[in-house]
Parts: structure tokens; C-alpha cells; sequence
């Protein structure tokens, strides 16, 4: 670097009408002011060579500093102070044990199993702490010990395990969201819309619809995180995507006020719809979809698709099921007492 450094000065130095000897003599030679036009054009030039040298060689970040181990006697002294006769020692405790974060987990869920109530309550407490203020490792482990503890079979634990992640549910579901959108799961509204769930006034009371599609990494363990989402209305699990039938049913009972879990095909039209007399209504279509492409419309009747018989929508999605992205099929429509065939090329799920 100093090297470069140096051909620079030289090289501006000429420019300027002067040599490194001629820096010594300027007072013979008068070639002071072009010195120092040369000296300042260098200093510049040598500061844009730094700059430009950081950003093609930037300097890697220090590695993240590793949590430092705590002893487990340690930890049990303290899990054992939270039922201390002593106010001050039971304060004293629960702020250390705090401060230490993840490690102390384990020995507080145990201690909210075995302890007394004093221990039981400030054990849950600490808990709820680390859960809501803790860094995304601690919160991890705190919520699913306190899950453990809702389902226990100590009364009082399970009792208040519970109230705290009925109290915190907002919190909860939000980021069940992040992990379930990380994992590859998509948020859409009833029309079919991708919803961005770090905005907070993307989603309402409701979560209206998760899709679990072939970009879903998560498979049946990631299925965690979506039974923490108590205000989910619709499922969809599309075909492939790595989750079986026992999860599902596994979900099912742990989601009561799910209203529905539907198995959909690779293939997607883009129309929602409902029943008619004589077939099935569209009630909406999804912009830039198969069906929008072709010129089906929101109010056109679809009487077949692929030349089979649509009585209902949920006729119209097993239909759908049974093809491939890219499958070209026929569908029979009536638009304002006119009948109308549309070729529709389907989509994949996205």
C-alpha cells in the first residue's frame, strides 16, 4: 500500500510541474504554489484510494461472541433462592436469573414443576420476562417452556403457564408469523393477496389464510408454529409440500376455531367462488392469475371445467387437484345468459 502510496505523490507531483528534489528548492525555483496544488491534489487522491480500497476490501465483522457457560450449581443456588424467606434473596435471584437469559430456562421450568407456590409463580414470572424481552434464542425457549408448563399436570402451573400466553397472544402470533413466513409459509387475505406480516396493519383481529406450498420448509415439526396462531380461519396445504395427514390432525385439535383445512393440488386457477343453481359463481378473481388471463370475470357461472360437471366450488377445487401447473383445460362459463368457452393455462401455487 505505501508503494502505491508513493507512485501517486510522484505522479501528482509531475502533474504540478515539480519532482520530490524540487520540494526541497522551491524557494530557489519558485514553484512553491504548484507544490502545493500537487501536495493538496495528492493528499485528495490518496484519501479517495483509502476510500475506494475499504469498499473493495471491507473489514469482516468480529464474529458474534459466544454466550458464556453458567454453572449449573450455580443456577440451582439461585432456582433455590426464589423460595427464600428472605424478600431481598428472592429479588436478588430472580433479577440474576434474568440477566443470564437462555441457560436459566431449563432450571426455571423445573423449578415452576417442583417448587413451592412462591417458586411456581416467580419462576413463570421470570419466565413471561425472558419470553417477552429476551433475544430471539431466549424467547424461543422461554415460550416453549411455558407451553410445556400450560400442558402439565401441576394445577397451579399449568393454570398460570396458561394465562400468560393467553396474555400475551398478540405477541405470540406475530411471531409464530415470522418464523412460519422464514420456514417458506405465506399470509394471504380472502382474496387471495400476500400479506406482509411485519406490518402491523396488515392483519386484523383474524389471520384470514396461511398457505403452506412447495416453498415450505418446515414440515410437520414447523406445524409448532402455526398452533400458536389461535385466530387462524383457513389452511391451505398444497400437495407436496412435505406435511402429513397426522400433523394435520394434530393441528386440527389444537386449533378449535379453525374453520377449515383443505388439501390443495400443485395447480392454481386464481377465482374464488360459491354455489349456484346451476353452478358455481364467481365471486372474485386474483389479478395476473390463470383465470384472469383467460377472461373469466368476477359474476360469470363456471358449469364445467375440463369438460366435467361444476355444480359447487368445492366441486371446482377437486377438479383443480387433479391437475398440473401448466395444464391447458376447457372451461364452460355463462356470462350474462350467454354461454362462453375460455382455455385457461393454470398456474403453480405461489
Amino acid at each position: 500500500m505505501m508503494g502505491c502510496d508513493g507512485a501517486i505523490l510522484r505522479a501528482v507531483l509531475r502533474l504540478a510541474g515539480a519532482s520530490p528534489a524540487d520540494s526541497t528548492n522551491t524557494a530557489r525555483d519558485g514553484s512553491l504554489s504548484r507544490l502545493l496544488i500537487g501536495v493538496c491534489l495528492a493528499t485528495w487522491l490518496l484519501v479517495s484510494w483509502e476510500a475506494t480500497s475499504a469498499q473493495i476490501n471491507p473489514i469482516p465483522p468480529p464474529p458474534p461472541r459466544a454466550r458464556p457457560k453458567v454453572s449449573q450449581v450455580y443456577l440451582s443456588r439461585l432456582v433455590r433462592q426464589l423460595g427464600a424467606p428472605e424478600y431481598s434473596q428472592r429479588e436478588e435471584a430472580t433479577e440474576r436469573l434474568i440477566g443470564l437469559g437462555a441457560p436459566s430456562v431449563p432450571m426455571l421450568e423445573r423449578a415452576a414443576l417442583a417448587g413451592g407456590p412462591e417458586a411456581t409463580t416467580r419462576a413463570i414470572a421470570i419466565l413471561e420476562t425472558l419470553y417477552l424481552t429476551g433475544d430471539d434464542e431466549t424467547s424461543d425457549a422461554a415460550e416453549e417452556a411455558l407451553e410445556r408448563l400450560a400442558d402439565s399436570e401441576k394445577q397451579e402451573a399449568a393454570a398460570r403457564a396458561t394465562e400468560v400466553l393467553l396474555s400475551n397472544q398478540r405477541f405470540r402470533e406475530r411471531r409464530a408469523l415470522q418464523r412460519i413466513v422464514e420456514l417458506g409459509g405465506v399470509v394471504k387475505d380472502v382474496l387471495g393477496e400476500v400479506l406482509d406480516v411485519r406490518d402491523p396493519t396488515a392483519l386484523g383481529r383474524e389471520i384470514p389464510i396461511l398457505q403452506l406450498g412447495l416453498a415450505w420448509r418446515g414440515g410437520d415439526d414447523g406445524l409448532r408454529h402455526v398452533k400458536r396462531l389461535r385466530s387462524l380461519q383457513v389452511l391451505y396445504v398444497i400437495t407436496g409440500c412435505g406435511v402429513s395427514d397426522k400433523a394435520l390432525e394434530e393441528l386440527r385439535r389444537a386449533l378449535p376455531n379453525l374453520k377449515s383445512i383443505e388439501r390443495r393440488g400443485p395447480a392454481y386457477f386464481g377465482v374464488g367462488g360459491t354455489q349456484h343453481e346451476q353452478g358455481c359463481v364467481i365471486t372474485s378473481v386474483r389479478a395476473d392469475s390463470a383465470a384472469a388471463r383467460a377472461g373469466i370475470a368476477q359474476g360469470d357461472v363456471l358449469l364445467e371445467f375440463d369438460g366435467k360437471k361444476v355444480k359447487t366450488f368445492r366441486d371446482l377445487v377437486e377438479l383443480i387437484g387433479q391437475k398440473k401447473p401448466g395444464d391447458r383445460v376447457k372451461v364452460l362459463l355463462r356470462r350474462e345468459g350467454q354461454l362462453k368457452t375460455v382455455e385457461v393455462v393454470l398456474d403453480a401455487w405461489k
